[in-house]
C-alpha cells in the first residue's frame, strides 16, 4: 500500500494539527510506503489511497476531486472542523469556503475519519456521509497510543481499498473475471484446450491484491460459488482469501441473490399483465418464462436490484433450455422488449462467452448497451 497523507499549510499551522500528522505519517511508515505533503510532488496515480487532513480548504477539496477522477479512495478527517459553530460561521461567507463546497467534498469521500463519539453524534447530524470510522486522535487522549492510532488508520485505508475495490477492476481483472465465471457456469467450455491455455495465461497475469478484489466483487454479487467452482475447473491454484473476514463499507445498493421471478411480471401495470397472458400459447411456457424473465430484469435495473448473479441465472435460461428461438423473438417484439432483450444477449455474450450459436436473437451493441452493461456488472 502506498499512500499520501495530505495537509493543507494553513491545517498545519495549527500546532495540533501538525503534531497529529507528524506523528501518524511516523509511525505508519514503519508498516507501509507513506508520503506526508502539503503540497503534491507526483503525480496522485502512484497512491493507492489519500488521506486529507482538514476542513474548509479549497486545495484540499480539489486533491479529493482529482482522486476521485482517477479512481482513488479518500479519508477526510476534519479534525473538529465540522462542529455546528465553525460551519455557521463558513455559511456568511462570501468566497469559496462555504458550506455547500465543503459538503460536496465531504460527500465524495470514501470515509470520514472522526475523532470522537462527540465528533461524530455532531457530523451525524449534517448527514454528508454515512461512511464514518471512529479513531481517537493519540496526541489529545491518552486512550491511544500513537502506534495504535497508526495501526487503526492502516486498517481504515485497507478497509476504504477494499469497499472501492469495483474502481479498481481494470481491463485485465476483467477479462480474468470473464474467464472464471464462464469456467463455473459451463464446464464443457473448458475441454477445449485453448480456452484453458488463454484462461490460465489470463490468471497467471493477476497480483494478490487483484485476487483480492476478485473475491470482494464476486462475495458482492453473490456469485462467490460459481467463482470457487471456476477456478477448480480451470485447474487454477489461486490464493486463499478469506472473503467473510474483509471489512468493507455497505454497498449504497445492496444487491439481492434470489432470483428472479419468472412465472409472473413484477409490474403492477394491470395492462402489462394482461398482455403478458395473451401472448404464450399452452405449449410455450419456456418462450414464456423467458418472455417474463428479460421484463423482470428491465424491471429490477432501474430499481437497482440486479446483480451479476441474476445475469448468471439469465445465461443458464437461455443456455439449458429447449425452446423455439423464432417464436420466442415474435413474444419479445409484442411486448416491447426486443430491443432491450437483443442488448441483454449482447451483454451475455461479451461478459460471460454465451456463443453465437446459442443466442436466441441478435445483440446489440450500443451505448444504451454500455449502460445496461455497467448497472449490472458496476464495472468500467
Amino acid at each position: 500500500m502506498k499512500a499520501l497523507i495530505y495537509i493543507p499549510n494553513t491545517i498545519d499551522s495549527v500546532d495540533i494539527n501538525h503534531k497529529f500528522v507528524s506523528t501518524l505519517g511516523r509511525c505508519l511508515g514503519t508498516m507501509a510506503d507513506i508520503n506526508v505533503q502539503k503540497r503534491l510532488s507526483s503525480p496522485i496515480t502512484d497512491y493507492s489511497v489519500v488521506h486529507i487532513v482538514g476542513a474548509w480548504q479549497f486545495n484540499a477539496a480539489q486533491m479529493l476531486f482529482k482522486a476521485k477522477r482517477n479512481n482513488i479512495p479518500t479519508v477526510v478527517s476534519p479534525l473538529g472542523g465540522l462542529e455546528p459553530w465553525i460551519i455557521k460561521k463558513h455559511n456568511s461567507d462570501k468566497i469559496l469556503k462555504t458550506v455547500e463546497y465543503e459538503r460536496k467534498m465531504i460527500e465524495e469521500a470514501s470515509a470520514i475519519h472522526l475523532c470522537s463519539d462527540l465528533e461524530l453524534c455532531a457530523f451525524k447530524k449534517l448527514k454528508w456521509n454515512n461512511r464514518t470510522h471512529i479513531i481517537n486522535n493519540s496526541i489529545i487522549t491518552n486512550v491511544i497510543t500513537d502506534m495504535e492510532m497508526a495501526q487503526k488508520m492502516l486498517c481504515l485505508y485497507q478497509k476504504v481499498i477494499d469497499s472501492n475495490c469495483y474502481s479498481m477492476i481494470n481491463e485485465d481483472v476483467k477479462n480474468a473475471i470473464e474467464y472464471i465465471l464462464h469456467a463455473g457456469i459451463d464446464p464443457e467450455d473448458v475441454k477445449d484446450l485453448t480456452f484453458k491455455q488463454n484462461a490460465v495465461s489470463s490468471l497467471s497475469k493477476l497480483t494478490l491484491e487483484n485476487w483480492r478484489h476478485i473475491f470482494i466483487y464476486a462475495n458482492n454479487e453473490g456469485i462467490i460459488d460459481i467463482l470457487n467452482k471456476g477456478i477448480n475447473t480451470i485447474q487454477f491454484n489461486a490464493p486463499k482469501i478469506d472473503v467473510d473476514s474483509i471489512d468493507i463499507f455497505p454497498k449504497e445498493y445492496p444487491v439481492s441473490n434470489i432470483s428472479i421471478k419468472k412465472d409472473e411480471i413484477m409490474s403492477k401495470n394491470i395492462l402489462q399483465k394482461s398482455k403478458m397472458e395473451d401472448i404464450a400459447r399452452d405449449n410455450e411456457q419456456i418462450e414464456k418464462s423467458l418472455c417474463i424473465l428479460f421484463f423482470n430484469i428491465k424491471y429490477e435495473i432501474y430499481h437497482h436490484n440486479l446483480s451479476m448473479f441474476h445475469l448468471i441465472e439469465l445465461y443458464e435460461n437461455i443456455k439449458f433450455n429447449n425452446y423455439d428461438e423464432n417464436r420466442l423473438a415474435e413474444m419479445l417484439k409484442q411486448i416491447g422488449i426486443f430491443k432491450f432483450a437483443s442488448r441483454l444477449v449482447f451483454i451475455l455474450n461479451d461478459v460471460l462467452g454465451l456463443s453465437e450459436g446459442f443466442m436466441p436473437i441478435y445483440g446489440i451493441d450500443d451505448k444504451i448497451t454500455d449502460k445496461i452493461r455497467m448497472r449490472i456488472t458496476k464495472l468500467q
